[in-house]
């Protein structure tokens, strides 16, 4: 019991435990089932993320990339559907998993192959991926109303009563990434995320930051 009582793990769950009870008390709103699905659709990118850096995190390495990744993904994605707005949309979310995992492999060569320091490599590939962002882009950013309505009408979709994709987020990637131990090779899956078409000024961050 007492080694229980001391496991790290328990530790940090028990203090969000008491934080989770102590702003319930304070307001009663945030503990309600609504708000509750709200947070968790709202942090659903850095979950799916955290979770993804959690398997390279086990093999004891790193991947300082996997923002840029999503960013690029999603920068890529969302002017190709500018330009193409009568394609469906499982053709966007289909290339997505394409391109995130080619940029995931990229790192897998150098890292596996070329025998690159992990760090070195996905701290290069970080500024590469983030570059590009710019570079395809032309430094400019894709507003919400440049989208089609099935790309926008995505977030809609509901699954167990919860919505398919955030509503207040902008148009991105949310890429993860499995690394196997044996040969370090990380292949990035990406999901497509859409934005809420509700305001016009809704767009993406060239950063692959929410505004």
């Amino acid at each position: 019991m007492k080694k229980i009582l001391l496991n790290r793990d328990f530790i940090l769950f028990s203090i969000i435990l008491i934080i989770l009870i102590a702003v319930g008390f304070a307001n009663p709103l945030f503990v309600t089932p609504k708000s509750i699905s709200d947070v968790l659709t709202d942090t659903s990118i850095l979950i799916i993320l955290a979770l993804s850096q959690m398997i390279v995190i086990l093999i004891r390495a790193i991947d300082l990339s996997v923002a840029s990744n999503l960013a690029l993904s999603g920068m890529l994605i969302s002017l190709l559907s500018t330009v193409h707005p009568e394609l469906p949309v499982y053709y966007f979310i289909a290339l997505s998993c394409v391109i995130g995992t080619i940029l995931g492999v990229l790192n897998g060569i150098s890292i596996a192959i070329l025998k690159v320091p992990f760090i070195v490599t996905t701290l290069g590939t970080l500024s590469i991926y983030r570059g590009l962002i710019y570079f395809v882009s032309d430094g400019k950013q894709v507003y919400s109303n440049e989208f089609s309505e099935d790309f926008l009408a995505l977030i809609h979709v509901k699954f167990l009563s919860l919505s398919f994709l955030p509503n207040s987020n902008n148009a991105a990637e949310i890429g993860t990434n499995a690394t196997g131990s044996a040969a370090n090779t990380e292949i990035n899956f990406c999901l497509l995320y859409t934005s809420d078409a509700a305001d016009d000024s809704l767009r993406v961050d060239l950063g692959g930051r929410r505004i």
